[in-house]
């Protein structure tokens, strides 16, 4: 009873609120927008290039490879877009400003992870990414979306596979 009405008074409460006001965040967590010219694709001299595009969402350039890590684009992380928690902050830029992608990393079914909306916008931005899916969610992918995946992957468990920046080789685990 306490944490209802905790709920109902947090939404309804003048100016009480559990997120940070914009100008604070403008401040804390400001939103820059990353450049992805022709050259984000070459080889960076390290080896390694890693943008991240707010909350779970990781681009890595990996030996000229472009790996995407669990895109969240959404306003909400939710299965339906009218419902559930907004973003503090929007994504700093659009699917459509990202390179091409050689492959794509979902690493749990949670909405704020695996989203259907993004999902399939970045499967139809890069049609020819490799999927890599949690356990379990094959099936779910298989049936909704249209995508190129190497399959479910388990704890320990690695993907073998050729990306445009190199060769890549399996590894098994328990």
């Amino acid at each position: 009873m306490k944490a209802a009405y905790a709920l109902v008074t947090t939404k309804s409460d003048e100016g009480h609120s559990p997120s940070p006001s914009d100008p604070q965040l403008d401040i804390n967590l400001p939103i820059r927008k990353p450049t992805f010219g022709p050259a984000f694709s070459d080889n960076p001299s390290c080896g390694i290039r890693v943008t991240w595009l707010g909350h779970a969402s990781v681009l890595f350039n990996v030996d000229g490879a472009n790996i995407l890590c669990d895109p969240i684009f959404s306003r909400r992380c939710s299965a339906v877009q009218v419902i559930g928690p907004i973003r503090f902050r929007p994504p700093p830029c659009q699917i459509t400003d990202l390179p091409p992608l050689d492959a794509v990393v979902i690493s749990h079914n949670h909405f704020d992870h695996m989203d259907v909306n993004t999902m399939t916008k970045v499967g139809k931005h890069s049609p020819n990414a490799l999927w890599c899916v949690p356990s379990g969610c094959k099936n779910f992918t298989e049936k909704n979306l249209a995508l190129n995946e190497e399959g479910e992957k388990s704890w320990t468990q690695c993907v073998g596979s050729s990306l445009v920046g190199g060769s890549y080789s399996k590894a098994e685990g328990g």
